[in-house]
C-alpha cells in the first residue's frame, strides 16, 4: 500500500473573493476562523499576526510603548496586501482593522465580510472575563485597567459600521460557534470558483 500522498491535501473550496471574518469584542472569531481554515484547507491570513511579524513585537507591546498613530496606516497596508494575495483567503481581522473606515471600505469593495456580533454590554462583561482569564494583552486596543463600559464605548461605536455593512451578520448571543461555522462554510461554497 502506497501512503506517499497520504498527507497531501488540497483545499475543498476555491473562492473567487476573499472572506474577512471579525466581530465584536470578546467574540471567538479567531478560533472560528482557524477551525474553518483547518476544515476547508483554504489559506488563512491573520492580519494581527502579520502586523506583529512586521513590527517585530506584539500589538500590545507596540501600542503600550509607542502609542504610535501610524498603526492604522500599517494595518491598512497589510490589509491591502492580504486582499490582493492569491489564492483568495480567509482573512481574520481584529478590532483595529474593523474600526478603521478606510479598511472597512477596502473590505467592502474587495471581499465578503462576516461579522460576529454581541450586544455591547454582553461584550463588555465577556471582555472583563477574558482579561481576568488571559490578561490585558489579549485586547491590545482596550485601555487598562478596564473598569467601566465607557472605556470601550468608542471602540464599540467604531465597530458598528462593520456590523452594518457585513455581508453576513451572526448574533453570537443566540447562535453557537458550531452553527456559525457551518453557515460560514456555506458562504465559502457560494464564493467557490466555477
Amino acid at each position: 500500500m502506497d501512503n506517499s500522498g497520504y498527507y497531501d491535501y488540497a483545499p475543498t473550496v476555491s473562492m473567487t473573493r476573499s472572506v474577512v471574518l471579525g466581530g465584536m469584542l470578546s467574540v471567538p472569531f479567531r478560533e472560528i476562523g482557524y477551525e474553518l481554515a483547518a476544515l476547508t484547507g483554504v489559506r488563512l491570513i491573520d492580519l494581527d499576526h502579520w502586523l506583529e511579524h512586521f513590527l517585530g513585537r506584539s500589538l500590545w507591546d507596540y501600542r503600550q510603548s509607542l502609542k504610535d498613530p501610524k498603526i492604522r496606516l500599517l494595518e491598512h497596508q497589510i490589509l491591502q496586501k492580504a486582499l490582493k494575495s492569491s489564492p483568495k483567503s480567509l482573512i481574520i481581522a481584529g478590532e483595529g482593522t474593523l474600526s478603521h473606515q478606510a479598511s472597512i471600505e477596502a473590505i467592502r469593495t474587495n471581499s465578503a465580510l462576516v461579522f460576529l456580533n454581541l450586544p455591547p454590554m454582553t461584550a463588555f462583561q465577556n471582555t472583563l472575563d477574558k482579561i481576568e482569564e488571559k490578561g490585558p494583552n489579549f485586547f491590545p486596543y482596550i485601555e487598562t485597567p478596564l473598569n467601566t463600559f465607557d472605556q470601550i464605548l468608542p471602540l464599540v461605536r467604531s465597530l458598528h459600521y462593520a456590523e452594518v455593512i457585513a455581508d453576513q451578520l451572526f448574533d453570537m448571543e443566540v447562535m453557537s460557534s458550531r452553527s456559525v461555522l457551518k453557515k460560514i462554510h456555506s458562504l465559502f461554497s457560494k464564493l467557490s470558483a466555477s
